[in-house]
């Protein structure tokens, strides 16, 4: 085949077979998306097991840890006040 030989495929539909199948099947648009509000999607993380586990081992974790005492010499470090 010669570089300026020029070929052309009709791979297509034909605009009667478009036709029947817009007919059949309707127009080619997306799906409208439900919308969903932040407290809902908020919610909703909260129906993932490991979210779950996580909370309940934090929550566990502050009830029962260890308790931290900072000592009055290094209490200083912490405040801003200047004392």
């Amino acid at each position: 085949m010669a570089p300026d030989e020029t070929h052309f495929v009709n791979a297509g539909l034909t605009a009667l077979e478009a036709e029947a199948r817009l007919g059949k099947f309707g127009p080619n648009e997306p799906a409208a998306t439900q919308q969903h509000s932040f407290l809902s999607d908020l919610l909703h993380q909260f129906t993932n097991p490991l979210v779950l586990i996580l909370i309940i081992a934090a929550i566990a974790s502050a009830f029962l840890g260890e308790k931290v005492v900072i000592p009055a010499s290094s209490a200083s470090l912490f405040c801003c006040c200047g004392h």
